[in-house]
């Protein structure tokens, strides 16, 4: 499975499906799905963080402005943060995003740490993959850049 490994294990079914279909190769994301599982493989999506129920990171929180209305007619008209936590080496990095919900393009990043190579990790992640190639299904499936570029051609 080229696809599988060019998009370095992070895409499912679907998104396989969907970037073979843009290749030439039509098939449905049934047959995608039973490949994958034949051959033992999975995307390696990560986890939600759970947080306990005494956590002191529900406390102090904004208000909720959007309402779980999260489409944006246009960029920038709504912006949306989230905070991870990825374990490198023997520690925690913190890792803060801001979402532009028009086109879920990562327009702002920041990481707590210096640890270089991470860095570059998450850099490569968010500036290379998510924004440029990953195909995100509330864009109809293509990139947040494709997305944009396809808006801005239409306005």
């Amino acid at each position: 499975m080229d696809t599988y490994a060019t998009f370095k294990a992070r895409y499912g079914a679907p998104r396989i499906a969907r970037e073979l279909k843009e290749l030439g190769m039509p098939c449905s994301v049934n047959y995608v799905a039973d490949i994958l599982n034949k051959q033992g493989l999975k995307a390696r999506n990560g986890k939600a963080f759970n947080y306990g129920s005494h956590a002191l990171t529900m406390h102090n929180v904004s208000d909720n402005l959007l309402w779980r209305k999260f489409g944006a007619s246009r960029p920038n008209q709504k912006w949306t943060t989230d905070i991870t936590y990825i374990w490198v080496g023997d520690q925690w990095l913190y890792l803060a995003t801001v979402m532009d919900l028009f086109s879920r393009a990562i327009v702002g990043w920041s990481l707590n740490d210096s640890i270089s190579e991470a860095r570059s990790g998450i850099f490569a992640y968010i500036e290379v993959f998510y924004n440029r190639l990953r195909r995100h299904s509330a864009n109809g499936y293509v990139s947040p850049a494709e997305f944009e570029r396809i808006a801005a051609v239409a306005a």
